[in-house]
């Protein structure tokens, strides 16, 4: 069973991983690290489903789209402690801890290194491996969330589970994912209408004033020419 705040949960957490190690707490940081530079969290939903699916589906969100006043440094120390893969991470709060130190001191953040992943032991007999235990009950409490890896994920267990019930997650965590793009997608059409009607707005107020001068430059020029007529007027009469 999958335990814990869906906003603050890691991405292996959320799949209930038997290998959660403390890693997940480093990410769970990162989190509270970008809550507290930007006031709002990386990921946020309608439901904690949908904000655990977000957790893998969706990449890290960049700190300088919000805060495009803070470092790059930053933005990698962020990336390093919102690693979806927790081999990508910081390896302690301590080493974590430091990089956020060397930033408030203004320093450059220090190259990371990606840890080195235990090997997967080879199955006693065949070359076929098994997948993991797996049961219909943990699939439907658990709520798995990122990309490719999830659909892999999945994909394993299925074909270790002839019944066939994580088909239907698998189409249903797939048109969510189609959602979500369609989201995305509707997004950025409202988006480019705005800017488009702001664009239209702009020139036509633009060639309002356009008008407006070329009107004021008219008057101008038809009072100079009715003063230069009626002296011409006065001189020829008098």
């Amino acid at each position: 069973m999958t335990i814990g705040t869906a906003s603050y949960m890691s991405p292996e957490q959320i799949v209930a991983d038997k290998n959660v190690d403390h890693r997940t707490d480093i990410y769970s940081l990162g989190i509270i690290f970008y809550e507290m530079l930007t006031g709002r969290l990386p990921y946020e939903a309608d439901t904690p489903a949908q904000t655990m699916m977000m957790h893998i589906l969706q990449p890290v969100p960049s700190l300088l789209t919000v805060r495009p006043d803070f470092s790059y440094g930053c933005e990698e120390v962020l990336q390093g402690a919102l690693a979806k893969d927790k081999f990508d991470r910081y390896n302690s709060a301590m080493e974590f801890a430091q990089e956020v130190r060397r930033l408030a001191e203004g320093q450059a953040a220090r190259p990371r290194r990606r840890q080195t992943r235990p090997l997967t032991p080879l199955p006693e007999h065949g070359d076929t491996a098994v997948a993991p235990a797996f049961n219909e009950q943990t699939l439907l409490q658990q709520q798995p969330s990122t990309g490719s890896d999830l659909i892999d994920y999945l994909l394993a267990h299925q074909q270790a589970n002839p019944q066939g019930r994580q088909e239907a997650r698998l189409a249903e965590i797939r048109e969510m994912r189609g959602q979500q793009e369609e989201g995305d997608r509707q997004r950025q059409i409202a988006h480019a209408a705005e800017v488009a009607e702001l664009r239209a707005a702009e020139e036509a107020r633009r060639q309002a004033q356009a008008r407006q001068a070329k009107l004021i430059w008219a008057a101008v020029f038809g009072t100079i020419a009715f003063f230069l007529v009626l002296a011409l007027l006065i001189s020829v009469l008098s």
